[in-house]
């Protein structure tokens, strides 16, 4: 058997997401102090055994990933705000917390290592407004997967 006809004893391991927020739009908070499910925005830019929708990330291969996340957000002035994400019948990871002093816009970066035990899991991106109900905006941002084992 000739080493161009061998197949393929391992298999394809490799994993990554890049998608971008392209364009505004407000966050609706219904009610303060509770998740908010980011519900709209993101567009596919380059994937690999992964795959992008509006408002999540789906990682078809189980394993180690590294989550990035780097957005501008304004508005819900003065407000203390915070940016998670969940997955499967985790509870919320661990978030990243800030206050929105003047309403000023905000570069919000958030990373997390997640391990994923189903193939298609999907990812999805919260937020909720600790103080009151006023909306944020969102602007420009990247959110990206890589699968690390």
């Amino acid at each position: 058997m000739s080493l161009a006809t061998t197949p393929n004893q391992f298999t394809d391991q490799l994993g990554y997401l890049i998608a971008s927020l392209t364009s505004s739009y407000t966050l609706n908070i219904a009610s303060a102090d509770t998740w908010t499910i980011m519900g709209n925005g993101l567009t596919e830019i380059s994937t690999y055994n992964t795959d992008v929708f509006r408002d999540k990330m789906m990682l078809s291969i189980a394993g180690i990933w590294k989550i990035d996340v780097s957005f501008t957000v304004n508005g819900a002035t003065n407000d203390d705000l915070q940016f998670c994400l969940k997955y499967g019948d985790s509870a919320y990871q661990h978030p990243v917390i800030w206050n929105a002093k003047g309403g000023n816009n905000w570069n919000i970066n958030y990373s997390m290592i997640i391990k994923t035990e189903i193939q298609n899991e999907t990812i999805y991106f919260y937020m909720k407004n600790e103080t009151a109900t006023n909306n944020p905006v969102f602007f420009n941002g990247i959110f990206s997967a890589i699968k690390l084992y």
